[in-house]
């Protein structure tokens, strides 16, 4: 039986002066995905939160996350921004 429990996740990003910053990430829940562009929000944070937040709801729990080269680069910005949502008093675990 394949395990139908489990997300997706990407961010796509790009370099201006100099520095590397997140510009669209994608959510694919198995049947929709969820876009969240920066031209969207007025601030990186404010994308990242949102999206991130997505990741957390009750109906996702016990759920898988693959991202899309976690170790090397998008576990970077993925990591900072949970980190921030945790002493912010949202249940990270």
């Amino acid at each position: 039986m394949i395990d139908d429990k489990f997300l997706t996740l990407d961010i796509e990003t790009q370099v201006l002066d100099k520095t590397i910053s997140p510009i669209m990430i994608d959510i694919y829940n198995g049947l929709d995905h969820f876009n969240y562009f920066i031209s969207d929000f007025n601030s990186v944070d404010e994308m990242m939160n949102t999206a991130l937040i997505k990741l957390i709801d009750p109906k996702y729990h016990n759920h898988k996350i693959y991202v899309h080269n976690l170790s090397n680069f998008d576990g970077i910005f993925i990591l900072k921004y949970l980190l921030r949502l945790r002493y912010n008093k949202r249940k990270v675990v």
